[in-house]
């Protein structure tokens, strides 16, 4: 691994990536980031099943996720419930079910008849636009890390010193 003493330029980067998704979450959804994180657990299983078929692109997910039925094929074999998500982010039970309540009553995440945690109707009206600029945002930080040549190590990062 290069060591081209770029480091903090990259964690600087990262970092205010997250700041930005972090503030983004309570201003554009009005959500604490840790309701957006389990909205997120949800959200990979979507796309966990979705990759099982076939992978899209962006314009795709989103014309499918806007006919209702056609994501709802996507998740009827699959059950992932309050305790499942509360393993996954090694939170408290009810913590998380207090959460999903949240979710629910803003109409991001439902509950299937078998318990069953899966996202809401308004997920896909309100996540089009975040997402966009989530994306861009994660754009302009990748073109920092390539133009400052710090994607070559990361690719290359294992679990040896850091050298970059």
């Amino acid at each position: 691994m290069a060591e081209n003493g770029k480091f903090t330029g990259g964690a600087y980067a990262y970092l205010m990536f997250i700041s930005d998704l972090y503030t983004r979450c309570g201003k554009d959804l009005n959500l604490t980031f840790d309701e957006f994180i389990v909205l997120q657990v949800v959200v990979s299983q979507w796309m966990y099943n979705t990759n099982q078929n076939e992978i899209s692109s962006y314009n795709k997910m989103f014309e499918d996720s806007i006919k209702h039925q056609d994501y709802l094929k996507t998740v009827e074999n699959t059950k992932l419930s309050i305790l499942s998500i509360a393993n996954i982010l090694a939170q408290p039970k009810e913590t998380v079910r207090r959460r999903i309540q949240k979710l629910i009553d803003f109409q991001l995440l439902t509950k299937k008849d078998d318990g069953g945690i899966i996202l809401g109707e308004n997920y896909i009206m309100i996540i089009r636009e975040f997402s966009h600029e989530t994306t861009k945002q994660f754009s302009r930080m990748i073109k920092y890390l390539a133009k400052e040549e710090l994607i070559q190590d990361l690719v290359e990062f294992d679990d040896q010193e850091i050298n970059f």
